[in-house]
């Protein structure tokens, strides 16, 4: 109960009711409270796919939507609301955060971004830190590789993905070396 009225109040500032938080699942509500406010109105996948689509080139994606929400949904109800109880408490701060993950963006820091995105978590359950880790990332990378490869047997080509997938031992980039 508390942490559902916590959740009311935090998407009623995002201009969210409460009718709608009632119908989404603790995960859902995870990604909607932690994106940062867009300044533009766009995203960034959709601005890359509508530029490849206006100069006619082939646009391929790496995974499936049921896929992505496979790393959500596979979560247990209690391992989702660990992630919003942790989401809640660091609210206050979550624009400060995506502002030095930018900043590391920027300066194409992959393994600070790395470490970011473990500080931002160190309150969280070891255990759940990992299986999230593992389904968020590991797992979706070596897939990822995998349709990639045949792309990239054909000729160069342009591909986008967020940068956590990029650098570690499992990251994309040190698979395809």
């Amino acid at each position: 109960d508390e942490v559902y009225a916590e959740a009311v109040a935090a998407s009623a500032e995002l201009g969210l009711a409460e009718s709608a938080v009632r119908r989404c699942k603790p995960w859902g509500l995870v990604t909607l409270l932690s994106a940062p406010p867009s300044r533009s109105g766009k995203f960034l996948d959709l601005v890359l796919y509508n530029e490849a689509l206006g100069q006619g080139k082939p646009v391929q994606g790496l995974e499936e939507v049921d896929e992505q929400l496979e790393v959500f949904e596979g979560l247990p109800e209690p391992d989702q609301v660990a992630l919003l109880r942790s989401t809640l408490a660091h609210r206050h701060r979550l624009a400060e955060m995506h502002e030095e993950l930018l900043r590391t963006y920027l300066r194409r820091d992959l393994s600070r971004l790395q470490e970011l995105s473990t500080a931002y978590m160190s309150d969280t359950d070891p255990a759940l830190v990992e299986r999230f880790r593992q389904g968020a990332i590991v797992n979706r990378n070596r897939h990822m590789v995998e349709r990639l490869l045949p792309l990239l047997a054909v000729g160069p080509a342009f591909v986008a993905v967020g940068a956590l997938h990029l650098p570690g031992a499992h990251g994309i980039l040190f698979q395809l070396q």
